[in-house]
């Protein structure tokens, strides 16, 4: 995801909650990653934080130093990722059934179980209202701040047809009208 004001600044994720800030013209790498331990062989009931492999990066339309990114939580750092907040709970379901180890000779062992497990997949905040932020997981929820993440309004329930454990792979918050 590139930096819309500097767009030399790009903000990379891959599997393990792995987070990288390049900065192309100097050519300086930094991992960003918001959980600095890894997750690699544990089922997602046992991950703290359980990053898809492809989870969301988002930027905030009103202060591009305010990254957002998504576990089953959503993490902010507005300091190009030297720090991180929470600034919701667990937005997924958390179902039992999807947090279980996926089995096999081996089991989980390289990093993208969680994918399957209960997470946030889609982040959005609205072009229009500082703060007004939307979330999608894979487990078929999508959710609503309208004060930065202090409280979140699940609305799963607005959206008709939506079948259960469904993924809301992305949310497009309206360009005319806030909320």
């Amino acid at each position: 995801v590139p930096d819309p004001v500097g767009p030399n600044i790009i903000w990379s994720g891959g599997c393990d909650g792995t987070l990288d800030r390049f900065d192309l013209e100097t050519g300086h790498a930094q991992s960003v990653k918001p959980w600095p331990e890894t997750f690699i062989g544990y089922s997602g009931g046992e991950a703290k934080y359980r990053f898809n492999w492809t989870f969301p990066i988002a930027i905030s339309p009103h202060d591009h130093n305010r990254v957002y990114v998504g576990s089953q939580h959503i993490h902010q750092t507005t300091d190009g990722g030297r720090s991180w907040t929470l600034i919701s709970p667990d937005l997924s379901t958390a179902d039992a059934v999807l947090l279980e180890n996926s089995g096999g000779l081996k089991g989980d062992a390289i990093g993208a179980e969680p994918e399957h497990a209960s997470a946030v997949f889609a982040i959005a905040e609205s072009p229009l209202k500082d703060g007004l932020i939307w979330a999608g997981t894979n487990d078929g929820q999508v959710q609503v701040t309208r004060d930065s993440g202090a409280t979140w309004t699940n609305v799963t329930g607005n959206i008709p047809d939506l079948p259960p454990w469904g993924t809301v792979s992305n949310v497009e918050p309206s360009q005319h009208y806030a909320g």
